[in-house]
């Protein structure tokens, strides 16, 4: 993984995926027609970042699995309260 082999860190490399994640899901939107790379590339760029996401919430803020599920669920209960 890149914050590993790379030593950027957690935060850094979700930083980067998440970027990598928004660019592609932009293209996507504005596709005119159906382009099976750029699907693909969607859907690893969401897998990379939710799982370096998840690990910066494990290992950088030190508040494991549940707390990092916990907070990603207030987090959607507070955008769904904004709505």
């Amino acid at each position: 993984m890149v914050t590993m082999s790379m030593h950027l860190g957690y935060l850094v490399g979700t930083a980067i995926f998440l970027a990598v994640l928004a660019g592609a899901v932009m293209f996507q939107i504005h596709a005119v027609c159906f382009h099976p790379y750029l699907f693909w590339l969607v859907i690893v760029a969401t897998t990379t970042a939710g799982t370096t996401f998840t690990d910066s919430f494990d290992r950088s803020l030190g508040i494991g699995y549940i707390g990092g599920a916990s907070t990603l669920f207030i987090l959607l209960l507070a955008s769904l309260a904004i709505r």
